[in-house]
């Protein structure tokens, strides 16, 4: 999950956020979230966000893999699905392992993806009092305004007249990749804004 936080966290920014628990099997729902919180509205990047979120892992999961679905929600009010881009898995990207994420992430060839990792695994293992791994145990999974500093925006990411406005993020969690998701899910809009003089 964290590689998705990442990819999120690079290309949106948003408070108050109205969120969905979008999870269509309910009884067989492994994740329950009840906040999520992201401040301020708008940012320049790179910059610091603080983060909130409240969840419950309702049953243990051996396995964890996520699918995303972004959307540029248009002035016209229609959405544009934005695809998954090469091997960034920022965009809409299925199939993500959640439980090798953080590996990933920290061993990687990208400086601002390694730093921000270095700060999720900072945040959720304070949250949490214990690494981030699989098999993931029941819990709850509480994150109280967390200070984050998000990196610079790599290449044609860091153009504002491409990468400001409003953003539909869909994320569903599976435990086979084989499978349509069913045990988890949230459904949230949020907001870009990078500084006319951005440079990556």
């Amino acid at each position: 999950m964290l590689r998705i936080i990442v990819a999120i966290s690079c290309v949106v920014v948003a408070r108050a956020i109205p969120f969905t628990d979008c999870a269509t099997d309910k009884a067989n729902e492994a994740f329950t979230f009840h906040l999520l919180d992201i401040t301020p509205y708008e940012i320049s990047v790179p910059g610091d966000i603080h983060f909130s979120l409240n969840a419950t892992v309702n049953r243990k999961i051996d396995l964890l893999f996520i699918d995303v679905e972004v959307h540029r929600v248009t002035k016209f009010g229609y959405e544009i699905n934005i695809p998954c881009i090469g091997d960034t898995n920022i965009g809409s990207c299925n199939n993500l392992d959640a439980c090798s994420i953080m590996e990933d992430i920290l061993n990687g060839n990208s400086v601002s993806s390694t730093y921000l990792g270095q700060q999720l695994y900072q945040m959720f293992t304070t949250a949490l009092g214990h690494n981030v791994q699989c098999p993931i145990n029941p819990e709850e999974v509480v994150v109280q305004n967390y200070k984050m500093p998000l990196p610079p925006l790599p290449g044609f990411l860091s153009i504002p007249e491409i990468m400001n406005g409003d953003y539909r993020i869909k994320i569903m969690l599976k435990e086979d990749p084989t499978e349509p998701p069913n045990i988890g899910c949230i459904d949230f809009i949020a907001s870009l804004s990078l500084p006319p003089h951005y440079v990556g």
